[in-house]
């Protein structure tokens, strides 16, 4: 019941201080607001308004600023008197000033919620710290099929109190994909708020896609048409190691970051710590959070190599190659030693632990990650193998090998090149709906047969070298990935042989071969991937008696 006279205040409007009912018509009411010199008018069911009441023993302001404490309230004809002393002051003389500020002040004007509402906001609360806690939060959200090996890697570098390490499984397996969930969970987590990507040219573009499509992370490519106080203001930036390589002083390498990830680190020559690229990596591991080496051949430089990576990973862990080498030797005899029933009793544990030392382990546990931590690469090196996840489940189809051989009466480069040119056509005509990757050395190769095969039919082809543009790289991709009007047959030098994901198509023609085992692996790894549906073909064509 609105009254003329009557004190109320607004609760969605409380800056306009303590208004004064003026007026009161059918089911509207009038309050004016001498503060703000201003008049509202409400709905007199649903106004926002709340009845301003002061209670005895508390002091009062008057509208001549004198501050006086009531001693008793009356009511009459439903306005407020109060009794200060030897005066009466009735509620239209109040200040106009209302100070909400306070908890104090909300209790006393009764400006507080129910119970019911306070319940459902500790429950609220309780349900976010459960969540808070809950180890596997940076799973929740992405859009990717969570594979049980990827899951354990992610979540025992997630538990760990300055992740740095190096994610090695073999090709296919989903490095980058163990890369996202840590950053993604090291940043629900709120440990990690900015992180800078550096990954081969050819893969820029490919990291953007898939941060934002799997993660919903947006990140901002590093590159000379983007505005440089974006690049600087951007939590998440994705640079080529071209650049860093180019130019170790580039502005975006000054900034302070919470994560670093480097894909295919292999590609940085750790080693060589006077090149100004690597200090300034370094420069950024020491003060980082987080740092996440990808590698799938972290040994193709050889030992040395992997040991420069892990130093500058945890240069105090790893500061004498001897001894790591050493530690490597004896990998083996550890593996097999761990998957025995330890217990400190155990005599060959004497070759590692002192007796003081065996005493404090806690159980056989504790006793297995001692060895794992002290002599090999421990918990900053993580490696799976397609040989030992098939023993759990099948993630993989078979590769099929067709090898062809055939004779040629003079063995001459160019000889060779036709008989193979000729194979590749007869393969295009055999499998004209699927999709055929073919990598080889030479870019003059690429040439040689986009040109040969254009001459012989109208063939849909695209081509993949180091002189196109990352740009036109990708589009050559795209092209290829389309599934109707796309390319049946991408050609391509080594630059294709690395991160790039052609799971979609069914054959890949080795017209050559690598020198290394692991470059072999690589290219055949862009089919045989988590996700490919079929058997990965691999025809080579080979010189008889050669």
């Amino acid at each position: 019941m609105y009254i003329n006279g009557q004190r109320w205040y607004s609760e969605a409007e409380p800056e306009l201080g303590l208004g004064i009912v003026t007026q009161i018509e059918g089911k509207q009411v009038q309050i004016k607001y001498p503060l703000a010199g201003e008049a509202r008018i409400y709905n007199a069911k649903s106004a926002p308004l709340k009845r301003f009441k002061i209670e005895e023993g508390e002091e009062l302001t008057t509208i001549l600023n004198e501050k006086l404490k009531v001693n008793t309230i009356f009511e009459k004809n439903e306005i407020y008197f109060y009794a200060c002393d030897d005066l009466i002051i009735p509620e239209m003389e109040l200040s106009a000033e209302l100070d909400l500020n306070g908890p104090i002040e909300r209790i006393r004007l009764h400006d507080y919620d129910s119970a019911d509402f306070y319940q459902l906001r500790y429950d609220s609360y309780l349900q976010r710290r459960h969540y808070e806690a809950f180890k596997y939060k940076g799973f929740l959200g992405p859009k990717v099929r969570l594979i049980p090996h990827q899951i354990y890697v992610a979540r025992t570098i997630l538990e760990m109190d300055k992740p740095k390490v190096m994610l090695c499984d073999e090709v296919g397996l989903g490095k980058t994909i163990e890369a996202c969930l840590v950053i993604n969970g090291l940043m629900q987590k709120e440990l990690v708020r900015t992180t800078l990507f550096i990954v081969p040219e050819s893969l820029v573009n490919q990291w953007f896609v898939e941060l934002y499509r799997k993660f919903n992370i947006s990140a901002v490519i590093c590159s000379e048409e983007e505005e440089k106080s974006t690049l600087i203001e951007a939590p998440i930036v994705i640079i080529s190691n071209k650049s860093v390589k180019e130019n170790p002083n580039h502005f975006i390498l000054q900034r302070k970051w919470n994560g670093l990830v480097i894909d295919e680190s292999h590609q940085f020559n750790f080693d060589k710590t006077h090149e100004e690229s690597i200090q300034k990596l370094k420069s950024i591991n020491e003060k980082t959070f987080t740092t996440i080496l990808l590698s799938a051949t972290p040994e193709i430089l050889g030992a040395h190599g992997l040991y420069a990576q892990l130093n500058f990973l945890d240069p105090y862990k790893y500061d004498n190659f001897e001894v790591f080498q050493n530690h490597l030797n004896k990998s083996q005899e550890i593996s097999k030693l761990i998957t025995e029933n330890l217990t400190a009793e155990h005599p060959k544990l004497l070759d590692y632990f002192t007796h003081a030392e065996l005493s404090t382990f806690e159980d056989a546990n504790a006793i297995k990650q001692a060895l794992v931590d002290r002599f090999g690469t421990g918990r900053n090196y993580f490696r799976n193998s397609r040989q030992n996840l098939e023993k759990y489940s099948r993630l993989f189809n078979d590769r099929v090998l067709h090898h062809q051989g055939v004779s040629l009466p003079q063995l001459t480069d160019s000889k060779v090149l036709e008989s193979k040119l000729e194979y590749l056509a007869q393969t295009l005509y055999k499998h004209p709906e699927d999709k055929i990757l073919v990598i080889c050395h030479s870019k003059k190769v690429v040439l040689y047969l986009q040109k040969k095969l254009l001459e012989m039919d109208n063939f849909k082809l695209a081509i993949f070298h180091s002189d196109q543009s990352t740009i036109e790289r990708d589009r050559q991709a795209a092209y290829f990935a389309e599934d109707n009007d796309g390319a049946q047959i991408l050609i391509s030098t080594e630059v294709g042989s690395e991160g790039r994901n052609f799971e979609f198509a069914k054959h890949i023609i080795l017209l050559d071969l690598p020198l290394l085992p692991d470059q072999l692996e690589q290219r055949i790894g862009r089919l045989d991937r988590i996700g490919q549906k079929n058997n990965i073909n691999i025809p080579v064509p080979y010189i008889k008696n050669s």
